[in-house]
């Protein structure tokens, strides 16, 4: 399946102005997307997933899954790590792939 270009948005490559963004999806399909405010730290990054993967997930998905996020160190700081394993979420080991290119 080829990629449709009326589906795609002319980009600047220098200048302007940059917007971050957190998303999820999964075989259930795309999950919503959150606006980063600012630099994101490791208490912002564990307020996405408490506030925003959480209850996703408990209305959209399976009751198991399995969370992936990549090496960042705001991902593995222990308050994230400590977060996750209070509320008995499975992390995938982060690998090489980075599964957004196939979406």
């Amino acid at each position: 399946m080829a990629l449709n270009p009326r589906y795609t948005v002319k980009r600047v490559k220098h200048g302007g102005e940059s917007v971050m963004v957190w998303g999820a999806f999964s075989s259930c399909g795309v999950g919503p997307i959150v606006r980063v405010q600012g630099i994101m730290d490791q208490h912002q990054y564990k307020n996405i997933p408490k506030n925003v993967m959480e209850p996703y997930s408990f209305e959209n998905m399976p009751v198991r899954y399995i969370f992936l996020h990549d090496n960042d160190p705001k991902h593995n700081s222990r308050l994230v790590k400590s977060w996750l394993s209070d509320k008995n979420i499975d992390i995938l080991e982060s690998s090489d792939l980075n599964p957004i290119e196939n979406l």
